[in-house]
Formats: C-alpha cells, structure tokens, sequence
C-alpha cells in the first residue's frame, strides 16, 4: 500500500450533495494521518485540507460507524462534480497532492 501514487473514487451523490471525498479504510494510509494537514492543488490553486473523522450512525442504535472525509466545499465552485465522477488523488511529494477528475 505505501507504494500506491493515486487514489481513485467515483463519488456517490451523498458525497456530491455533501462536499466530500470518502476515503476507504484500505487507503488511509495513502494519505497523511487523520487531522494532518497537508496541501491538495487543485487546477491552479491551492488548499490545505485533511483527513477527518465521520461518524455515521446508520449501523443501528449506539453504533456508529466511523467513515473517513476529505471536505472539497472550499474549492467546489472551481471543481464541478457529480454523481459518478471519478477524481483521483496523486502524491506530489510528502504531504502535497494533486485533484484531478
């Protein structure tokens, strides 16, 4: 897995709707630690973001279950998306990424 250069998703329309990347357990590693900033270019722009936490509590009565996000509301007017888009996540360099679709 630490040899992975890019991540891909084709987003559902609750991460369309909501503003946000899901990132799957298996790959969490790919990206720095839940909380960490790190640097995400975006066309010709810049922006820092993070892993963070979801908690979804869809999984029954006081059992949620945790989901990983990377929010894209800040750069979403600039980066169009819809359901079933593929976007994809390259490692530049440590802690620097690049958005692409």
């Amino acid at each position: 897995m630490d040899d992975i250069t890019e991540y891909k998703r084709k987003l559902s329309a609750e991460e369309v709707q909501e503003g946000f990347v899901l990132v799957l357990k298996d790959f969490l590693k790919f990206f720095p630690k839940v909380d960490i900033p790190f640097k995400l270019t975006v066309g010709e722009e810049e922006h820092e973001v993070a892993v963070k936490i979801h908690n979804v509590w869809s999984v029954g009565p006081r059992k949620p279950q945790a989901q990983y996000r990377i929010s894209i509301l800040p750069f979403r007017n600039n980066f169009p998306i819809h359901r079933g888009t593929v976007v994809t996540f390259t490692r530049l360099e440590d802690k620097h990424y690049k958005l692409t679709k």
